[in-house]
């Protein structure tokens, strides 16, 4: 009998906050052993009332998504990390800038050119 070498992924589920106002993705510090250590900076962050947020690191992280044929889509972004925030939080403007936009009759995050289109929940309308 020949072994095969399995991957596992440990899935972890998350809402996700898709914020119009944020100039770069934030996640929160539990999820601060997640991903590889980013080269690149997310730069000084301040939240809306232009008080500066701390950042404990800055990483790569990869976000799965799963789009409405049950496909999953995967992000890689490159997160900063700070315990001021309790959930992720995607910058949509860094999510137009690679394609992605909003089907508002039909709650949908779309990519046209990926086919995909990934279901939105309004919080707080």
């Amino acid at each position: 009998m020949t072994a095969w070498p399995v991957s596992v992924w440990k899935i972890e589920l998350h809402d996700i906050l898709l914020d119009s106002g944020a100039d770069a993705s934030i996640f929160p510090s539990s999820l601060l052993e997640k991903g590889t250590p980013a080269v690149a900076s997310v730069g000084r962050l301040v939240d809306a009332q232009g008080v500066e947020i701390p950042i404990e690191a800055t990483k790569d992280m990869e976000i799965a998504l799963r789009d409405m044929t049950g496909r999953v889509i995967l992000l890689r972004e490159t997160v900063a990390i700070s315990d001021r925030v309790s959930q992720p939080i995607l910058s949509f403007g860094k999510m137009l800038e690679n394609g992605w936009g909003i089907d508002g009759s039909q709650q949908m995050l779309v990519h046209s050119t990926a086919g995909a289109a990934v279901p939105l929940e309004l919080q707080n309308k």
